[in-house]
């Protein structure tokens, strides 16, 4: 099959990479990517289009992978250049906005699949899945069949995918926030090496068990951005059930505090995470009212 793959980043990358391996033709648009991304997309082994109008001319599949925020845009720009085939939006999107999505689709005849990717980029067979809801659900899981990223058929319904990837990241990203902010407290207190030392003494697979030379703290910085925006998407989607979105907002104001933070453009020490730490503690305490 061709395959159109919007954006190759890090977990993208390495799903075009998964793709190709399977006898996919995949193809990426380079215009305006970074240097980067260019070279995710080299090693990987992507084609590149000269154009989003040629790549959506090309394929009959689209899969994107993008910050959730861009979501609705790339939709938009693919639905602008006529394309007709299948689109795969496999961001951490709410479900109402993949229903809507799908909506907007369906008036073009353009099939829409709800996708969410859980766990690492796809490198070794058992860690990573992707799970798909839609009436071309089973057609795009054939695609990555044998492959070292699962597919797994939760129906014909739009927003269910959605639904299980927002319910997995509430605990999954809502640990690693909570333990940033736990951390932060107490570096702003004076008791972070105590408190490791503390911790050290727990399980290494327990939470507890997180320390700061742990690559979970390392790679979290680097895409603070994405859960930020991901927080933001199930905040959303609590709203809409009548379910308090406290936690998630709270959240994502940690990880678009770690976005924010300024760094040395390197994730390669602890002290590029104690930096960050820092910026998660107000210089002056919000005031509180009288009553």
């Amino acid at each position: 099959m061709n395959i159109g793959l919007l954006h190759p980043g890090d977990m993208g990358a390495r799903v075009g990479a998964v793709l190709q391996g399977a006898g996919h033709t995949v193809r990426w648009l380079p215009s305006g990517r970074s240097q980067a991304t260019h070279e995710r997309a080299r090693v990987a082994g992507l084609e590149a289009a000269h154009s989003l109008q040629a790549l959506c001319g090309c394929c009959e599949l689209i899969l994107c992978i993008c910050l959730p925020r861009h979501a609705p845009q790339v939709a938009a720009d693919v639905i602008d250049q006529g394309f007709q085939g299948i689109y795969v939006d496999a961001n951490a999107i709410s479900p109402a906005l993949a229903v809507s999505l799908a909506q907007r689709m369906a008036a073009r005849d353009i099939e829409f699949v709800d996708g969410a990717i859980t766990g690492p980029p796809p490198e070794r067979f058992g860690t990573t899945r992707v799970f798909l809801s839609g009436h071309q659900a089973v057609a795009v899981a054939a695609c990555f069949e044998g492959t070292a990223l699962e597919g797994v058929v939760l129906g014909e319904e739009v927003g269910r995918a959605s639904a299980l990837k927002l319910s997995d990241s509430l605990v999954n990203k809502g640990v690693l926030a909570l333990l940033y902010q736990s951390l932060a407290a107490a570096e702003h207190l004076g008791v972070r090496e105590s408190l490791m030392a503390h911790w050290m003494r727990y399980p290494p697979r327990s939470t507890a068990g997180v320390n700061l030379a742990s690559n979970r703290l390392l790679r979290g910085l680097h895409k603070a951005p994405r859960f930020a925006d991901e927080m933001g998407e199930i905040a959303a989607a609590l709203h809409n059930a009548d379910l308090s979105s406290v936690l998630a907002t709270g959240a994502q104001n940690v990880f678009a505090r770690l976005a924010a933070a300024p760094t040395d453009g390197t994730l390669a020490s602890d002290e590029t995470v104690v930096n960050a730490l820092r910026s998660l503690v107000d210089p002056v305490p919000p005031s509180r009212p009288d009553h």
